[in-house]
């Protein structure tokens, strides 16, 4: 199944939200075809999108220092954490090890 089909059916079973920066991530590759695009706007449209705030930005820092990931991922899994939220992923290996955290892989489900 393609991730599209996947995140098509995984929206339909929660109520999404997306980091500031996922939000980011996803309006960014230029080369997405149109009927792909518009999907994501119509996701981006009734997600709840998480702005940087400061407990968000406190568990960012502690994320990397403890664990080394890169500042975009320690921010989505910072956000996830701080609104008790699942972090649903293709890149689990990143955020794995985060107590705490749980990840659901994309390509699982």
């Amino acid at each position: 199944m393609t991730d599209y089909l996947q995140m098509q059916k995984l929206i339909a079973t929660i109520e999404p939200s997306i980091s500031v920066i996922t939000h980011i991530e996803l309006l960014s590759n230029k080369n997405i075809p149109s009927d792909e695009w518009k999907q994501i706007q119509d996701f981006i449209q009734i997600a709840v999108i998480y702005e940087l705030k400061k407990e968000i930005v406190e568990q960012t820092i502690i994320l990397r220092q403890d664990y080394k990931i890169k500042t975009p991922d320690a921010i989505i899994a910072a956000t996830a954490l701080v609104h008790n939220r699942k972090l649903i992923t293709r890149n689990i290996s990143d955020s794995k090890n985060i107590p705490d955290l749980i990840v659901v892989d994309l390509h699982a489900l």
